[in-house]
């Protein structure tokens, strides 16, 4: 397949750190089950599978301050920063993922299904059916 000349990086972050209940951090998995990889390289884009950062489980903690779980969160988002940091290029677009809780901690790290692309800084919606459209 030629590509556009786009090289993008995709990480997962498998974490329910934050949730209301176990499960969150199986969407990456899933991500690439459903075929991500395959359907952004059909589109056009070389594609680097970054894998995914280490899993943080549910831990079913009672909110302090409104925030549920926050030390967990924030060091998950510690972590995402520092691999888009290691893996970010000029050239590059950074996509990472997590599924997260309505809980406002994890809000931190982003909406059910989101994708970033750290180089152009906009938060984009991935559909549900894999499905990449330009």
């Amino acid at each position: 397949m030629t590509t556009h000349g786009r090289r993008v990086s995709v990480l997962g972050v498998p974490t329910s750190a934050g949730s209301h209940n176990p499960g969150q951090e199986k969407a990456p998995a899933a991500w690439r089950a459903a075929g991500l990889i395959n359907e952004l390289r059909a589109a056009g884009l070389d594609v680097e599978d970054r894998g995914d950062l280490p899993v943080t489980p549910y831990r079913p903690v009672e909110p302090a301050g409104g925030l549920r779980d926050a030390d967990r969160v924030v060091e998950v988002a510690q972590r995402v920063a520092a691999e888009v940091a290691a893996i970010r290029a000029p050239a590059d677009c950074p996509w990472s993922w997590a599924a997260t809780a309505p809980s406002r901690s994890a809000r931190l790290t982003g909406s059910a299904t989101a994708a970033w692309c750290t180089s152009t800084a906009t938060q984009t919606s991935m559909p549900p059916s894999g499905a990449i459209r330009r």
